[in-house]
This record gives C-alpha cells, structure tokens and sequence, in this order.
C-alpha cells in the first residue's frame, strides 16, 4: 500500500498556491495567471488548462490523491472579488474531479483570522 498525495490550495483569482505532500517530501507551485489575461473567460480557460497538467501529473504518479482547496470568503475587496475567487474555486474541483482526485474537500477558514483589513470576525466574513 502506497502513502497518499495531499494537495493543499490556496486559490485566489489570478494566483493559485499549491502545496503537495507525498512519499518523501513535499513541493509548493504557484500558478500565476498572466496579467495580458484579462476577460473572466481567458482566465478560467488559463486555469483549467493548467490543472489540467498539474493534477494530471499528481494522479499519474500516486493511487490516492486528496485535494484540500480554501473555501472562497468574502474579504475587504467585496462580493465581486468574492464571485470571481468562486468561480475559480469551482473550475479548480472541476478538474480535480476530472484527472482522477480521488476526493475533493473544501477547508474553511478560521474564525479570527487574521486578515489585510484587520481581523475578520464570522459575521463580517459571511
């Protein structure tokens, strides 16, 4: 029996940050959506095409892979920021699914925590 891949992601609209702990070790990639991308359309497509290699590669090597990806919470920038981090977030797991994750679980983020804009309590976040 072989240990599972976990993959943590942070994702952001235009920057997705992945840690991915196997056998041996782990390894951290940041994928940046290039700044010429700019229609919501090309960034998405951006997006699947390359977690499209990225799981990929993951599930070739490994039977098991567990992806935990931060659920989308609404920040100082506001719902349109918040709507836009969503629909990456969701085209993430569409891919993940896809490529053969094994399971897909989406991790909340803490109560209190520490945010740019000072600290965020529950309510504000929701």
């Amino acid at each position: 029996m072989t240990l599972p891949t976990v993959i943590g992601l942070d994702p952001s609209s235009r920057k997705q940050a992945l840690v991915i702990l196997r056998k041996g070790g782990f390894d951290t990639k940041i994928i940046n959506v290039p700044k010429e991308t700019v229609d919501r359309a090309s960034v998405l497509n951006y997006l699947f095409q390359h977690f499209m290699v990225v799981f990929g590669e993951i599930v070739a090597e490994s039977d098991d892979v567990y992806l935990f990806i931060e659920a989308p919470v609404m920040g100082r920038a506001g719902i349109k920021a918040t709507v836009v981090q969503a629909q990456a977030h969701g085209v993430i797991q569409a891919v993940a699914l896809q490529c053969g994750v094994t399971a897909v679980y989406t991790s909340t983020t803490r109560p209190g925590r520490k945010m740019s804009s000072g600290m965020a309590t529950p309510p504000r976040m929701m």
